[in-house]
């Protein structure tokens, strides 16, 4: 007799599980006013609200000859801020060119 209500409890249970994990899988393209993602996958490239980083927000560049990589740590207020980042030379020369592009992207538009 405990034996079938703890079945039937655990079959209830596993009822309520799946369909509470059906109704957090909806799409949202069914909303009226669907919301937009406007977190961008690249946190160092741009941000939504074009809001400028501050003054005591700094990056520190190292090269470890020991495992080839660079380094690069973000500061702020003199504290890191985050994991660092590690890029071998090649990633680290495209990661320098986005800036570069960035930074005179921006130049541009704010002129």
């Amino acid at each position: 007799m405990k034996k079938q209500i703890f079945t039937y409890r655990l079959i209830g249970f596993l009822f309520l599980l799946l369909g509470s994990l059906s109704a957090f899988s909806q799409n949202d393209s069914t909303l009226k006013f669907p919301i937009k993602d406007k977190r961008n996958p690249n946190p160092g490239f741009s941000n939504p609200y074009q809001l400028k980083d501050p003054s005591n927000l700094t990056t520190k560049v190292v090269y470890d000859p020991k495992s080839g990589k660079y380094i690069v740590t973000r500061y702020l207020g003199g504290q890191p801020m985050g994991f660092p980042m590690y890029y071998t030379p090649e990633e680290y020369q495209e990661y320098k060119l986005k800036q570069e592009s960035r930074k005179k992207l921006e130049r541009q538009i704010y002129q």
